[in-house]
């Protein structure tokens, strides 16, 4: 008795990930009817496979034993009723039913077209034509019009995918012996169901988008274009965004992401997603207005301000989170010795720079000290620019003539000093004008910029005031949000001491507090009227207006 080992492959795909686990049938076997076109029938019954689609690839193993192979028919039949014959009395066709020569030893029968054990391959199509190959090296081809095996299990599954079947169900597994004197069984046998790979949709989500907040309100109102997708395979693709606010809405501050999800319309469970961030920053500072007020030392000389009593207003598009008093701090800041520029016909323009000397909270009074050619009487000029160009200082009524040295002044209100610094940088350079009728005649022809700026940075809740702040008292006012943003106003706070003096003159009445004090224990006579007393002492000669 010689043993047979049938392998049949379907056409394999490329896998990456299954939707459903590969579904692995198999079950008792036993001996197959000898001449009995009933024969013997095992079932694998398929499950959870999506509709239509559920099957990639079907692979069929199936062990005989036999004492003729040419005698045996292999079907496979699918849940639909379609058929496909996998072995039909293969070998020679001479009598129909094959001979010995189709006995299998060591090589399985196979479907592809370059079999290891094919010694006479002929370079076949990619579904091949079918060989059996005997111990002896002897190989039997099926006949040229036959199908083959690979494209019997490819016509089947596409068939039941361009009708709509249902993969799920009962496949059946057919084994016959056609003709009478010989015997065998079937040892083993598989039926393995691989589903087919899903190729999800490619989808591509906008950039991350950062706005600011718009006027007023904690929010803004962001645009944005929907997801974009394709089906690697041509079908068509429904785009859906799945998370996050709709385009044209109000974003809150901070980050919100927003999610798409693309779907293959012909596979529902192909989807991909993608996400984007959508940020808002509230970039838009507090308003706060200051009013000036006058208060008053109690009678120890004290006043505790809050910074209500000074805030007329205040808003923010986001709410303000903190109000608190600023804290001055005075940066004194100095250009350094700068020589004049000159040229041949005279004095040229000559900068100056006063590094990184701050915000301030005060007006800003700007101290020169010059010297050279100045002393022209009205036609030599020391005149300077500032940073935006404008001019802030001039003199041509220098008394002391050449070479006398000179000092002079400027003052820069709070809101340039502070607009030029946001404008021009930490920096700030002011420029001497050129002047040709300057010349370089002196042994100083030099200048030098010095300026205290007085700072003002967030501080106290309560500033409190005594006898030594009575009169007027500038105080700045911070309000700030939650982003950081931060805007102050300046308050004028009168302190005013109304609480008179007390004075005693010596030797005038005056008006005093005293006591005395007698802690003897004496007790009270019973029923005897004239009791008893207690004597207290008072050693001041004052005239006593009252007693308790």
């Amino acid at each position: 008795m010689k043993k047979i080992t049938l392998t049949f492959f379907a056409l394999m795909l490329s896998c990456c990930f299954w939707q459903v686990s590969a579904q692995t049938f198999s079950g008792s076997t036993g001996a197959i009817p000898d001449n009995d076109p009933l024969g013997i029938t095992y079932t694998a019954t398929a499950s959870g496979l999506p509709a239509a689609s559920g099957i990639a690839d079907i692979t069929v193993n199936l062990s005989v034993n036999h004492t003729w192979a040419g005698d045996l028919i292999v079907q496979l039949t699918a849940p639909t009723g379609e058929s496909i014959t996998l072995f039909d009395n293969v070998g020679s066709t001479t009598d129909g039913f094959g001979d010995s020569s189709d006995l299998l030893s060591t090589s399985p029968l196979d479907f592809s077209d370059a079999h290891p054990n094919n010694p006479e391959n002929m370079g076949n199509t990619i579904f091949g034509t079918d060989v059996i190959c005997q111990d002896d090296g002897i190989c039997d081809y099926f006949a040229a019009d036959d199908l083959g095996v690979q494209e019997m299990f490819a016509t089947l599954l596409a068939d039941m995918v361009t009708n709509g079947s249902d993969p799920n169900g009962n496949w059946s597994l057919f084994v016959s012996d056609n003709a009478g004197g010989d015997t065998g069984d079937v040892a083993a046998w598989s039926i393995t169901f691989i589903p087919p790979n899903p190729v999800p949709p490619i989808i591509n989500c906008p950039m991350d988008i950062t706005v600011g907040t718009d006027a007023g309100v904690c929010g803004a109102v962001v645009n944005f274009t929907d997801a974009v997708a394709i089906d690697p395979e041509g079908g068509t693709v429904t785009v859906m965004q799945t998370a996050g606010p709709s385009s044209g809405s109000v974003f809150p501050v901070g980050p919100t992401v927003i999610e798409f999800t693309a779907t293959n319309d012909d596979a529902p469970n192909e989807t991909t997603t993608c996400t984007f961030t959508i940020t808002v920053n509230d970039d838009e500072d507090p308003v706060v207005a200051c009013q000036d007020i006058t208060v008053e030392l109690d009678a120890n000389g004290d006043y505790t301000l809050t910074t209500g009593e000074v805030i007329a207003s205040s808003s923010d598009n986001c709410g303000i989170v903190s109000e608190s008093f600023g804290i001055p701090t005075v940066n004194t800041v100095d250009s350094g010795v700068v020589p004049f520029n000159f040229v041949a016909s005279g004095l040229t323009d000559t900068p100056a720079t006063l590094t990184n000397p701050g915000m301030t909270g005060a007006d800003v009074t700007v101290n020169i000290i010059y010297d050279g050619d100045f002393g022209g009487n009205g036609f030599e000029e020391f005149t300077m620019e500032g940073p935006d160009g404008s001019i802030v200082f001039s003199d041509s009524a220098q008394t002391g003539g050449d070479c006398a040295g000179y000092t002079g002044s400027f003052t820069v209100p709070v809101a340039t000093w502070n607009g030029w610094i946001t404008t021009f940088g930490p920096d700030l350079t002011f420029t001497l004008l050129e002047d040709l009728d300057v010349d370089n005649i002196c042994t100083n022809d030099e200048f030098q910029l010095l300026a205290d700026v007085t700072m003002v940075a967030p501080g106290p809740a309560t500033i409190a005031f005594d006898c030594n702040d009575v009169g007027p008292n500038n105080v700045t006012v911070f309000v700030m949000d939650a982003a950081g943003n931060m805007s102050s106003c300046n308050a004028v706070v009168t302190v005013e001491d109304n609480t008179a003096p007390v004075i005693a003159c010596v030797g005038e009445p005056a008006t005093a507090t005293g006591s005395a004090t007698e802690s003897t224990v004496t007790a009270i006579p019973d029923n005897d009227p004239a009791g008893t007393s207690i004597t207290l002492s008072v050693t001041d000669d004052v005239t006593i207006t009252d007693l308790d």
